[in-house]
């Protein structure tokens, strides 16, 4: 599966520079939080430096190292692997990684293991979009526990919604 499609249909949603007063991420470029760059630029080496000095380079080299192969997008099927991609970047990797094992009915560890991979690659295309449930529940589950998070909820859903419509 292809990351710089994955990574295209993602910016399509993350965007710019954005510091919501709401936001748990706090202030981030391009879905980047400063809080996921400080220790990307600590475990590469270098200091830290704001968020907003992100460069596309890094922003790239973020998503592949936190991301993509945190969550085995690669080992996924096309259409899967995208949308547990966008998930593990909206809401971390193990998170997607435990909705992609409830929606294969595996064991929910966060850990994309040999089960796993197996069961995603055997289920069919219908398996995205029962991916995508578990991540609406994620949703429901956010703003049942912080109110607060209701701000982003018609964001996050027709986020849901347009890679839903975009499926195979």
């Amino acid at each position: 599966m292809s990351f710089e499609s994955a990574l295209a249909k993602t910016l399509g949603f993350e965007g710019g520079v954005s510091d919501h007063a709401s936001d748990r991420g706090g202030l981030t470029k391009w879905g980047v939080t400063q809080k996921t760059y400080d220790v990307w630029r600590i475990t590469t080496g270098q200091p830290v430096r704001p968020v907003t000095d992100l460069d596309q380079a890094e922003m790239r080299a973020i998503y592949l190292d936190l991301y993509w192969f945190p969550a085995a997008c690669d080992q996924l099927p096309e259409a899967l692997g995208e949308v547990v991609f966008d998930m593990a970047v909206n809401s971390g990797p193990r998170a997607a990684v435990k909705a992609l094992q409830r929606a294969l009915d595996v064991p929910a560890d966060g850990l994309p293991g040999p089960q796993t991979i197996a069961a995603a690659c055997a289920a069919g295309p219908a398996i995205a979009l029962s991916f995508l449930k578990q991540r609406g529940a994620l949703y429901r589950d956010i703003v049942r526990a912080d109110p607060s998070q209701v701000a982003f909820l018609a964001g996050w859903i027709n986020r849901l919604l347009d890679q839903a419509w975009g499926l195979p």
